[in-house]
């Protein structure tokens, strides 16, 4: 029923970049520390009293509405790029590049649904906090487990988009670096 808008294709895709080809099973460096290491530096801040006031979910929630057009800017870039590598007979490396063109489209399509989960859910975060006012001093101590809980969420789901976007960063400087000759 919701074949069109289904995220699936997209999760599997990313979970792919972090697979072993051979084995197909996923490395466990890589999860911890793209998925485990964002929770637990959540629950450290968290732990540490440093929550996610309502105008810092305010920012998040303009940065990342302005970083989802980017991301797709980016993602007809990265599709430029493998057209490019795939129209060029004489390419000695031109499985290598196609592959990590592949990858990095995978992770940056990604990034933007994950991007739109934290606008989601920083919408709702700041929905709840203006309709029952919880972000006021006087009313933390009633609404402090819900303030922790989403902080902790917003947390984990900005360390994972961070991590993804260092990955894809990686990923993007050695397409554009493999496209140069070697300095010698």
């Amino acid at each position: 029923m919701f074949e069109r808008i289904t995220p699936i294709y997209i999760i599997r895709a990313h979970l792919d970049t972090i697979r072993n080809k051979d084995t197909k099973k996923l490395y466990k460096d890589d999860v911890f520390l793209l998925f485990c290491l964002p929770i637990l530096i959540g629950f450290f801040f968290v732990g540490i009293n440093l929550l996610i006031e309502e105008k810092m979910a305010s920012n998040l929630l303009t940065i990342l509405s302005i970083s989802v057009p980017l991301l797709f800017s980016l993602l007809v870039l990265i599709y430029d790029m493998g057209q490019n590598i795939q129209s060029k007979e004489h390419l000695l490396d031109k499985e290598a590049k196609l592959s990590v063109t592949n990858s990095t489209s995978d992770n940056v399509s990604f990034m933007v649904f994950w991007s739109i989960i934290i606008v989601i859910v920083l919408g709702v975060y700041l929905l709840i906090g203006y309709t029952f006012d919880i972000f006021a001093k006087e009313n933390f101590h009633n609404f402090q487990l819900l303030i922790q809980i989403f902080s902790l969420i917003i947390y984990w789901l900005l360390g994972v988009f961070i991590l993804t976007l260092l990955m894809v960063l990686k990923r993007t400087q050695i397409l554009i670096s493999s496209s140069f000759p070697p300095n010698t």
